[in-house]
């Protein structure tokens, strides 16, 4: 079984809702550095947050699921700016270079990054204080 990283998080409890949202659709997942981040929050971002494994099977599920989950709650929110609630996310890839690449393989680490944005459709504010990326 090889899985593959999806999603980080800096928040255990956020961490959680996502992945119990994964098992409850019988998707194969884990938290990785679960516990060090619990125990001493100020190395995560040495070591990339708590990371969300899935089977590599369940990738495509995964993502499919999270993704639905995340615009069905940006649709319950305002805007700060003008109170609109048209919030969308829109996600960027950022490939590394081959060096980081090799040493991500090496590490089992994601060889791309992945970051996201919310902005209003209506005003195009962005977005930064939501507790997600």
């Amino acid at each position: 079984m090889h899985f593959v990283q999806i999603r980080s998080y800096d928040n255990y409890i956020q961490a959680n809702i996502q992945l119990n949202l994964l098992k409850e659709h019988g998707i194969n997942c884990h938290l990785k550095d679960e516990n060090t981040v619990t125990i001493d929050p100020f190395l995560s971002p040495a070591i990339g947050g708590m990371k969300l494994m899935v089977l590599n099977d369940d990738l495509s599920k995964a993502i499919s699921l999270l993704d639905a989950a995340t615009d069905a709650y940006l649709q319950t929110l305002p805007c700060p700016s003008c109170g609109a609630k048209a919030l969308e996310r829109r996600t960027h890839v950022t490939s590394l270079n081959w060096w980081n690449r090799w040493i991500a393989r090496l590490r089992g680490n994601a060889e791309s990054v992945f970051t996201s944005e919310v902005i209003c459709r209506s005003c195009g504010n962005r977005v930064t204080d939501l507790g997600f990326n």
